[in-house]
C-alpha cells in the first residue's frame, strides 16, 4: 500500500469518526428535547451537519412535571408553552 493508500485509509476512518459523532451528538440533543432520537440518529447519519443544525434550532417538546404541594400532595401536570398557549 502506497502513501495515498494510506491517507485514504485514514480520511476514510476519521471521516466516518465524525459522521457518527455528529449523527450520535444530534440523537443526544433530539433525546435532551424529548423529540424521537432514534429518528433523529438515522437523519443525522444521511444527513449529519443539517440534522445537527435543525434539531439546535427546534424548541423543546412540553413535557410532565411532578411539583410538589405544601400538604405533601403531589401534582402531575403537563407544562404549558407559555408563547402560543399549547399544552
Amino acid at each position: 500500500m502506497g502513501d495515498i493508500g494510506v491517507w485514504a485509509v485514514v480520511v476514510v476512518i476519521l471521516s466516518a469518526m465524525f459522521w457518527l459523532s455528529v449523527a450520535s451528538l444530534t440523537h443526544y440533543i433530539a433525546q435532551a428535547k424529548g423529540r424521537g432520537s432514534i429518528l433523529w440518529f438515522i437523519f443525522g447519519l444521511f444527513f449529519p451537519v443539517l440534522s445537527l443544525i435543525v434539531v439546535v434550532l427546534m424548541p423543546v417538546r412540553n413535557s410532565i412535571v411532578h411539583v410538589q404541594l405544601d400538604d405533601g400532595q403531589t401534582v402531575e401536570g403537563k407544562v404549558i408553552d407559555v408563547k402560543s398557549g399549547n399544552t
